[in-house]
């Protein structure tokens, strides 16, 4: 400080630690330094020390641990002199200046370092996590049974890849394995920490499905056509087709005549399920006219006859009760149609017919015209003679007067 006996002519002094000059010098000559310098102007000497430095503001983060992606805890530190130097410290050892983001624990150190000027602060480190982030295991949508080899519609993404994803064809459940690849996340509510993780994919049962519907060319026709064409297809399988005839089923198309029921069918499997479908149809009867005889009726002529009726592939006959007949009457011929598959074309129920052959009775006459002769008693008698178509003629003689009859020739005198 200045006084009346002396003034301070230079006092610039300084920041930093060391020893600057002071100037003080006397105001009158009549005075002196009592230490024994004899100038009037003297330099003392200003020293500035190394300061003692501490924490203005202890190191801190505002928060241990946080997730990957979300806001980094907020660090604070104060010194009383200098800049605090904050490095961050991995497992591995590495450091850095900033603030890390990927997940791990961490080491974060607060120093000042020593200088001329003031002494360092001691590191002080504080430790902190950046937990891993939870990644939702996505699901595989299922698909249905298409008879192709399906995968599952699973899309990689930069968390993580579709590492096996083989599929199927059939019906079931098949692996798809996904694996993480990125380190800052795992699997959530995963039981381990494995990176990879297995997820079901699954191809279920398909509604099958008629591509061409069932269907006959016609549904009726008469035995002896073209039957009809079936046809049929199915989205999945093969179309089975059989044929119910008397309540049991056959591979083959019925040939007779009735009504039958075409039965479309694809078997239930695990990969899709069953179709059938039943088509009646008609196998109608053939008409057939029936037959008549050759000759109805003859007139007898004391020869044999023989009815005699048209063969046929569709009916027989038994023409066994008018064959070689010889005599007046009516013989019948049996005509039977051969099988179910044919009938009557007049409407007539049932399989035999009758049809009736005559030998109608004949008209005689005389061949030879019966006559007399006269004679006289004692006389020889005559030859009477006659001759018919058909039959002997028998001659009897009858007396005119008494009525008597003869079978010979009388002898006596009479009228006959």
């Amino acid at each position: 400080a200045e006084s009346e006996l002396y003034t301070v002519t230079e006092n610039n002094g300084g920041v930093n630690v060391g020893e600057y000059g002071v100037v003080v010098t006397l105001t009158n000559e009549n005075y002196k330094w009592s230490d024994g310098v004899e100038t009037l102007e003297r330099t003392l000497t200003f020293k500035i020390t190394k300061a003692t430095n501490a924490w203005t503001k202890t190191p801190a983060l505002d928060k241990t641990s946080w997730i990957y992606g979300e806001t980094a805890a907020a660090i604070s530190a104060g010194a009383k002199f200098g800049e605090v130097v904050v490095t961050y410290v991995n497992a591995s050892g590495e450091e850095s200046a900033q603030m890390p983001t990927n997940a791990g624990i961490y080491t974060v150190t607060f120093a000042v370092a020593d200088t001329e000027n003031y002494s360092g602060l001691a590191a002080q480190t504080r430790t902190f996590t950046i937990a891993k982030a939870a990644v939702a295991i996505p699901t595989a949508n299922s698909k249905t049974y298409t008879s192709e080899t399906l995968t599952a519609e699973i899309a990689e993404n930069e968390l993580y890849e579709v590492t096996t994803n083989n599929g199927g064809v059939n019906v079931g459940e098949y692996n798809v394995v996904l694996t993480m690849t990125s380190a800052n996340h795992y699997w959530k509510n995963q039981e381990t920490s494995e990176e990879t993780v297995t997820i079901a994919f699954e191809i279920t049962k398909a509604t099958n499905a008629w591509t061409s519907a069932p269907a006959l060319t016609k549904t009726s026709w008469i035995y002896g056509e073209e039957a009809a064409v079936v046809s049929a297809s199915a989205k999945f399988g093969e179309v089975e087709i059989t044929y119910l005839i008397d309540g049991e089923e056959s591979a083959e198309m019925p040939t007779n005549a009735g009504t039958y029921k075409a039965k479309f069918s694809v078997a239930d499997t695990t990969n899709y399920s069953h179709l059938t479908k039943e088509i009646e149809f008609t196998i109608a009867k053939k008409a057939i006219e029936m037959p008549t005889l050759d000759v109805a009726s003859v007139e007898y002529d004391e020869t044999a006859k023989t009815a005699v009726v048209a063969a046929s592939e569709y009916y027989t006959v038994d023409a066994s009760n008018a064959t070689n007949v010889i005599n007046v009457g009516e013989y019948e011929v049996t005509v039977t149609l051969v099988s179910g598959n044919y009938k009557w074309a007049d409407g007539e129920v049932g399989s035999a017919r009758t049809l009736t052959f005559e030998i109608e009775k004949a008209t005689n006459a005389w061949t030879n015209e019966p006559s007399v002769t006269n004679f006289t008693y004692g006389d020889e008698a005559p030859v009477f003679s006659a001759s018919a178509k058909f039959g002997g003629v028998i001659i009897t003689y009858v007396n005119n007067t008494s009525g008597a009859i003869f079978a010979e020739i009388p002898k006596a005198a009479g009228s006959y």
